[in-house]
């Protein structure tokens, strides 16, 4: 059997405190591709940041629908504090998805535009 100790409860306390306190540099894979776009073509951008609009709205629709049954579980009802960390999840999705659609109005209109230095017809 396993249990926690002492001091491995000290140690998750003072993780718990420190992270929510904390902001870090979380570098995830989204915003490295977003510094090589010159590499590719607007339109290839466009299409792709398309692509992930249309998979970050499938998936917000789902959590959302998800969410409307609340956080019942065998008819124990979490308190609010349970639900904060979708909430932020939520909340960080829709201003990823209103940023991307702002970036992909500038690339369909011509308003952000450039040349690509290497892209798919020069690697050929």
């Amino acid at each position: 059997m396993y249990e926690i100790t002492g001091t491995g409860r000290a140690v998750a306390r003072e993780w718990l405190l420190d992270m929510p306190a904390t902001p870090k540099e979380e570098f995830p894979g989204f915003p490295a591709a977003l510094s090589h776009l010159l590499m590719l073509a607007p339109q290839e951008i466009c299409d792709a940041l398309e692509r992930r609009v249309r998979t970050l709205e499938e998936a917000l629709a789902a959590a959302d629908l998800s969410g409307e049954s609340g956080y019942d579980i065998r008819g124990t009802t979490f308190p609010g504090v349970a639900l904060l960390e979708d909430e932020y999840l939520r909340v960080v999705v829709a201003a990823e998805l209103q940023w991307l659609w702002s970036v992909v109005d500038d690339l369909r209109s011509g308003d952000l535009t450039w040349s690509a230095a290497i892209s798919a017809e020069d690697s050929e």
